[in-house]
């Protein structure tokens, strides 16, 4: 049998059903088993099933019991079974045996770990922690970190000594060779030391100001004269007041050292030796500096008594150092004096510009579009260690930019600067440009068009060649001295603006989207002004009542975290859908990753609405154009997505232009007669209907699915439900009993000179009636199992005690539907839009948003109320319930509606932890009701891309997961409600720094 010995995975706090510990240890192993590895002696057991017999070696203990665990996880990382024992130490050492079932046709891997209260002496190269990380019994994590990002700052002195290291006294510094080094070709030494404090001190520049932890490490010798050891200890230096507003003086902390329990460690002539330390910042608030001189941390050296000299107590030794490391537990800039290449100083920033060295991990002041991803990177680089890249890229847009508002009046010229290199496997160059946009007019009065490019300094063209195999400089002055900045074009469109742009990608030939990295970028003007260097940045404390959640997209490239799928925890329940918008289906982004991993359902919000696939032609005639609900279908079908909704055929609120044939102002008194009259309106909605049903199951004419030469295969597109009609109910013209009237029901369509309803006017209220009499005799004929459905807003406040807006509303809805069935009309589903404010949770006296009478409040708990009443009340009709266009905005509705931006710096925890409430909430009643709910949909499944922060010029998180798709507290709530609501406050903040041991079983 072969004996595995552990090596480290990952960092992992446990919590399973069958025991619960905390502030545990943890050591884990993987053990990758292949088909046909003899070396884990599979055999066939008495039931035929294969099995491995696999030894586990967790390290050195002299006594007691520890808990083992073995998961196995197919090759998709879906956990496929788990075992548990407790094991006691044999000869010192803990081991195990299992036996394991094993795949004969999917390669697998195990992991084992143990748990332990106590410290654990790892065995090879295994390692033990005790960090709050919580993995639940499928091993799951409710923080995504990674090393690639963490501030870090290494020095080994092949370019000398860098500006960091700072004389602590008098000693004297110099590089040299005169002994091995430890890497490299280089040490520093420090001698003529006059007492045993001289020595040198490493500056921890711009560490972000929420660091809790500093980890120091450097190697140390003597010189060869040096025959008895000498001890060392690790002095840190902490210019910054204490957490809770003590002012103190710059304080000097001795941690203990290489994972002893003392500072002190033994360095010897003839070998390198390492010393280690971690600083405890948790009692510190780096925002407030008690020193007007320093504001950063400091390390440095101290010897005890040297021996080898007497007196011993003159302790004046002189040593050696090599590879000092600093590692923070947050991201920040990546410093290593290895590099050749090293960063421009930048002596005047006197001037109003930008410097973007891209060596923190920030993009701040650099703009950015929804249209790419943006990535600091440590792939390539101009100077430093990092540069940025540009990917994914769905438009030729989504680039780089920098942005100057409100330009003052006196200022004639920019100049800029960067470089540029292709990224991917490209063969081919591709030409870029830097592109300009003044929205001013000139100071004569006249003006030229807003964009233009700007040609390089010293061409009479603006295309430079960009290649793969190395970096390309563009730069140039743009001259801005014919522009008056007090005129613009319009007074809403002050900024100008200066970005990167490309042209055809040769290597694929069809797009200009192709991706590339971006290095020292700069730019400055001519006048006096905030100078703007991101080697200068320093991420800012959050504050104790604001939560951690993202409130800016971050640079950083990583995959979904490994978290559970939340389609798979309510596989039993209900389909988890998620809306996404035009041009976020991908393969490779971040969201796209994200849709694909925790949602089984889609809908997008505007592709198959009629204006988005009836287009106007040059000579006035109407034609479809199905090329992004094709591109859509197409990726929904080739990711498995077996459940897409059709969104929608008729809403009256929408702009219905499509079908005035010849009448581009929209408005109902132009061209009257291109409305035609009833029966041609009835013809046409049947027609509609028919055509886009029929594309949409791959049963169009074939030219349908050809577009800009890309040819589509429908075979597998299947439309599970259609929006037949949308939001077609204002609410009830008087209050309605229980017996209720269809013709008290107030419908959307004209009022005084609003543009955009025409079905109801030209047509009546059984335009309603003929749209799902049309869908359903479509869907007869051609044998499709797609669900027809009715989806509306603002159903979710309604209770007897509170009639007015709401009440109206939903009945209005209610008696709707119910008139339809009466009549025979195939209605299968009803869609309850589901969006909310998370001041609905603040417990007490939140307003209606239109009551009758303002002075009218309502509670947590009358919400909670009304939610069920409404819930069983759709549910009474006998037909599906879908939960549809679901989030939670932070904002309440009138602060949204003010455009007020509450929260542009982050949410406050009040307000998320309402929003999480809220869900646990939902979900609890969902899961309730998983019989008649078939369907929930997230309209907002992440912060990245949602309207609301377009919609309210503000700063909004309605989604579950944030603007880096890393899951927000609301999701861990949503995965078991049932626990989380056990102690709403309390999970909340568990959730918040990392330690929440929330089981998934069960759900």
């Amino acid at each position: 049998m072969k004996k595995i010995f552990t090596s480290l995975l990952t960092v992992v706090l446990v919590f399973t059903n069958a025991f619960a510990l905390n502030n545990i240890k943890s050591v884990w192993a993987n053990v990758p088993v292949t088909r046909g590895d003899e070396d884990y002696s599979p055999y066939k057991n008495a039931d035929g099933k294969r099995i491995a017999n696999i030894t586990v070696d967790y390290g050195e203990k002299s006594s007691g019991e520890v808990k083992s665990v073995a998961a196995v996880f197919g090759a998709d990382g879906a956990l496929k079974s788990i075992s548990s024992d407790l094991l006691k130490a044999e000869n010192g050492r803990y081991t195990g045996s299992y036996n394991v079932e094993i795949s004969e046709t999917e390669d697998e891997t195990v992991k084992f770990f143990c748990l332990d209260k106590d410290t654990l002496t790892p065995g090879a190269k295994a390692e033990t922690y005790a960090k709050s990380d919580f993995y639940s019994l499928t091993q799951y994590s409710v923080l995504n970190d990674t090393d690639d990002y963490k501030y870090r700052t290494h020095v080994s002195f092949g370019n000398g000594i860098p500006d960091m290291i700072l004389p602590k006294s008098d000693g004297i510094f110099a590089v040299t060779d005169e002994v091995s080094a430890n890497s490299g070709s280089k040490v520093m030494k420090v001698s003529g030391k006059q007492k045993d404090s001289d020595s040198w001190i490493i500056e921890a520049k711009n560490i972000d100001r929420n660091t809790k932890t500093l980890d120091f490490s450097c190697y140390v010798r003597l010189p060869e004269d040096k025959t008895k050891a000498i001890n060392f200890q690790v002095e840190a230096f902490v210019p910054f007041n204490s957490t809770d507003g003590t002012v103190t003086k710059m304080k000097c902390i001795k941690p203990k050292a290489n994972g002893t329990n003392s500072e002190w460690v033994s360095v010897k002539n003839n070998v390198w030796t390492k010393i280690y330390v971690t600083l405890d910042l948790s009692g510190f608030d780096l925002s407030q500096p008690n020193d007007a001189t320093y504001k950063n941390v400091f390390f440095g050296l101290r010897n005890g008594s040297d021996t080898n000299v007497s007196p011993t107590v003159a302790n004046r030794t002189d040593f050696y150092v090599d590879d000092i490391t600093l590692t923070a537990d947050t991201y920040g800039r990546y410093f290593d004096d290895s590099i050749d290449a090293e960063i421009e100083e930048i002596s005047d920033k006197t001037k109003l510009g930008y410097r973007f060295a891209f060596e923190n991990v920030t993009t701040d002041n650099l703009t950015t579009a929804n249209t790419a991803e943006y990535a600091i990177t440590t792939d390539t680089a101009h100077t430093g260690a990092r540069s940025l890249k540009v990917y994914n890229r769905t438009s030729d847009t989504g680039t780089a930019a920098v942005t100057f508002s409100n330009p003052p009046s006196d200022m004639t010229s920019l100049d800029f600067s960067c470089y540029l290199k292709l990224g991917g496997s490209k063969t081919q160059n591709v030409n870029f440009w830097i592109e300009a946009c003044v929205p001013y007019y000139l100071k004569d009065g006249t003006q030229k068009s807003s964009y233009f490019n700007v040609n390089p300094e010293g061409k009479t063209s603006p295309y430079v060649s960009i290649s793969k195999n190395g970096w390309t400089r563009i730069n140039g002055t743009l001259d801005l001295s014919d522009y008056d900045f007090s005129n613009p074009k319009d007074s809403a469109k002050t900024e100008i603006f200066i970005r990167i742009r490309n042209g055809t990608d040769k290597n694929d030939g069809k797009n200009n989207k192709c991706d590339y990295y971006i290095d020292d970028f700069y730019v400055v003007s001519n006048v006096s002004g905030a100078f703007w260097d991101d080697m200068d940045y320093v991420n800012p404390k959050i504050p104790d009542t604001v939560s951690k959640t993202a409130y800016k997209t971050m640079p950083i490239e990583t995959e979904p975290q490994n978290i559970p799928n939340l389609k798979d925890v309510y596989k039993d329940y209900f389909k988890i859908g998620a809306c996404i918008w035009t041009g976020t289906e991908s393969d490779t982004s971040k969201f796209g990753k994200l849709i694909k991993k925790h949602f089984n359902s889609l809908v997008n919000d505007g592709i198959m609405k009629m204006p988005s696939i009836l287009k106007i032609q040059n000579d006035g005639t109407l034609d479809y154009d199905y090329t992004d609900v094709d591109k859509f279908m197409d990726w929904a079908s080739g990711n498995g997505f077996d459940d897409v909704v059709g969104h929608t055929f008729f809403w009256e609120t929408l702009n219905w232009c499509s079908y005035s044939l010849k009448n581009p102002s929209n408005t109902l008194s132009a061209n009257a007669d291109d409305y035609k009259n009833r029966e041609t309106l009835l013809s046409f909605m049947k027609e509609y209907i028919t055509n886009v049903m029929k594309h949409c199951e791959g049963d169009g004419g074939a030219d349908e699915y050809v577009h800009n030469g890309t040819s589509y295969n429908p075979e597998n597109w299947h439309i599970s439900a259609w929006d037949v009609v949308n939001e077609a109910v204002w609410g009830m013209t008087a209050p309605t009993p229980e017996s209720g009237n269809k013709d008290k029901i107030s419908y959307a369509h004209v009022k005084g000179n609003n543009p955009y309803y025409a079905y109801y006017d030209l047509i009546g209220a059984d335009y309603i009636k003929y749209a799902f009499k049309y869908a359903s005799e479509c869907k007869t004929a051609n044998n499709y199992t797609t669900e027809l459905r009715y989806n509306d807003y603002d159903l979710y406040c309604e209770n007897k005690q509170y009639a007015d807006y709401f009440n109206a509303k939903a009945d209005g809805v209610y008696y709707l539907i119910r008139g339809l069935l009466d009549e025979g009309i195939e209605v299968n589903t009803v869609g309850f839009q589901s969006h909310y404010y998370s001041n609905y949770a603040d417990g007490v006296n939140v307003k209606f948003y239109n009551p009758a009478n303002t002075t009218r409040f309502y509670t947590f708990d009358d919400f909670l109320e009304h939610t069920e009443y409404l819930l069983d009340k759709w549910i009474s009709l006998g037909l599906d319930l879908n939960i549809t266009e679901l989030d939670i905005q932070a904002m309440a509705r009138l602060d949204g509606n003010a455009k007020l931006n509450l929260y542009a710096n982050g949410i406050t925890k009040s307000a998320e932890k309402n929003q999480t409430r809220m869900y646990a909430e939902l979900f609890k009643r969902y899961k309730e009701r998983k019989d008649s709910i078939t369907r929930v949909t997230f309209w907002s499944p992440a912060d990245k891309h949602q309207y609301y922060d377009l919609r309210n010029e503000s700063v909004e998180y309605p989604g579950i997961f944030d603007r880096n798709c890393e899951a927000k507290p609301m999701y861990w709530a949503i995965i078991n409600p049932e626990e989380y609501l056990k102690d709403p406050d309390g999970n909340y903040e568990k959730i918040s720094e990392g330690t929440y041991p929330l089981m998934t079983s069960g759900n």
